[in-house]
């Protein structure tokens, strides 16, 4: 049997069979048959850009990142498609601090605009100012000791996954206040998954 192994997107291949020394059969005798089949090795490529990069989180109100992505495959236009954000923060209603639209009509996502900071009731901080004892009056010195550096960071990945399995990702992100959070854990806040034809 002959056939070729090179890797290709044709679904399409077709198998030679050369008969011989075979009783009742003349040598030579070829046959052949076509076979459906995928050989895909490729991963699809994806790309994402999130344009509002920065946030200042005076708002506390959900802001459009402008999050776009790129998906592209050799073999297969449809793949699946899976969104996820995390964040290095977790305020005590998770579901509030970011929303998907349908992505089957127009991925878009919506973050809110807003960190947690020494008076908010959060899971998990990331606030890096230093807690002040009240006082009646403060000086200069303790009003700038008193402000609070927030930085609550939004990372997007999206990963799309072909018919032979294999898997592209990319990650993008953005911030509220200063980008300090190297290095620290980052939590799942909310996913969605769809199919892009």
């Amino acid at each position: 049997v002959t056939a070729s192994t090179v890797e290709t997107c044709d679904p399409i291949v077709k198998v030679k069979a050369v008969a011989q020394n075979c009783e009742e059969r003349p040598d030579f005798d070829i046959t052949t048959a076509t076979i459906p089949v995928k050989v895909d090795g490729d991963a699809p490529v994806v790309a994402c850009t999130i344009f509002m990069q920065e946030l200042e989180g005076i708002s506390g109100e959900y802001e459009d990142i402008a999050f776009t992505y790129d998906i592209s495959d050799e073999c297969d236009r449809n793949v699946d498609v899976n969104v996820e954000v995390f964040s290095n923060e977790l305020s005590k209603n998770i579901d509030e601090m970011v929303f998907i639209s349908d992505p089957e009509s127009y991925l878009q996502i919506f973050v809110q605009d807003h960190a947690c900071g020494k008076y908010d009731d959060c899971k998990i901080s990331n606030y890096e100012g230093k807690k002040m004892k009240k006082r009646k009056k403060k000086s200069k010195k303790e009003d700038e000791e008193d402000k609070f550096p927030i930085s609550r960071k939004y990372v997007v990945k999206i990963s799309a996954t072909d018919s032979a399995g294999n898997t592209g990702m990319a990650t993008c992100s953005t911030f509220v206040g200063t980008d300090s959070s190297d290095g620290k854990p980052l939590f799942q806040i909310a996913s969605s998954q769809f199919e892009r034809n």
